[in-house]
């Protein structure tokens, strides 16, 4: 009876030992496929930066219209727009740094 629980016993083992192995093998990929995948991920990189280069000019140039009509039509509402600006920025950060704070000691 203890025979064959140990049997028993051994044979879960080395199924159990078969099925780790199974899952721990892994091929090994070739240099130049890595090569290629870092290419591949750079070209990525570069058409995102890209991207967002063209993105981030087009929102700058708008701002920029913008302003300059403002203050070459409308010199009083960019003045207030300025001025609530200057007010509201460093409330805002005030909050929200010490919201963040706040968080952190949670």
């Amino acid at each position: 009876m203890r025979e064959e629980n140990d049997n028993q016993s051994l044979h879960s083992l080395k199924k159990d030992w078969e099925q780790l192995e199974s899952l721990a093998s892994h091929e090994r990929i070739s240099l130049h496929a890595i090569q290629e995948q870092l290419l591949i991920q750079k070209q990525k990189q570069k058409k995102a930066f890209r991207k967002e280069l063209c993105l981030f000019t087009l929102t700058a140039l708008v701002i920029l219209t913008v302003m300059a009509t403002a203050i070459l039509q409308i010199p009083a509402l960019f003045i207030a727009i300025e001025v609530i600006g200057i007010i509201v920025a460093p409330i805002s950060f005030i909050v929200f740094h010490y919201k963040r704070k706040k968080e952190m000691f949670l």
